[in-house]
């Protein structure tokens, strides 16, 4: 977080989906208005189109994973781009980044 001014990443969004991991530390993550705190092992998806951000209040490190994927890759897979999103979708997601994900979508 701290190669960002204020420990605060600008508010953003795009039509790519954005998946969200935290290796160490905490975060704030703001997705259409409601606020999540993620922690190390924590992770959340957002979705499309959606207004968001990652922040520390506390201005303290947090280390994390950032993946932008564009929706067309969903759209319409060939071979090598099933092969991925299907290790993808069968990956173990812990249960608190699955709720986080579902009431921000």
């Amino acid at each position: 977080m701290s190669s960002f001014p204020d420990y605060r990443c600008p508010c953003h969004w795009h039509r790519d989906l954005e998946f969200i991991h935290v290796i160490s530390g905490q975060m704030q993550y703001l997705v259409n208005g409601a606020i999540v705190t993620l922690e190390a092992g924590n992770g959340l998806g957002v979705n499309s189109s959606r207004l968001h951000y990652g922040f520390s209040p506390q201005q303290r490190q947090c280390w994390f994973t950032c993946v932008v994927v564009g929706p067309e890759l969903l759209e319409r897979p060939g071979a090598d781009e099933r092969v991925f999103v299907g290790e993808l979708l069968h990956q173990r997601v812990p249960t608190a980044a699955r709720r986080h994900s579902a009431r921000l979508a």
